[in-house]
């Protein structure tokens, strides 16, 4: 268990140095247009009456 869960940490630890950033935009393929992560504004609360 011990040699498990020290390969799971050093794994994820590693992991988390070789992520990359999430990349947004549109990503144009011939005829298809993709759009990744699109930002929106948050939507206002409702006003509590």
């Amino acid at each position: 268990m011990k040699k498990f869960a020290l390969f799971l940490t050093v794994f994820l630890f590693f992991g988390f140095l070789i992520a990359e950033e999430v990349k947004t935009g549109e990503y144009d393929f011939g005829d298809i247009t993709v759009t990744l992560f699109e930002e929106r504004e948050p939507e206002p609360e409702p006003e509590k009456a």
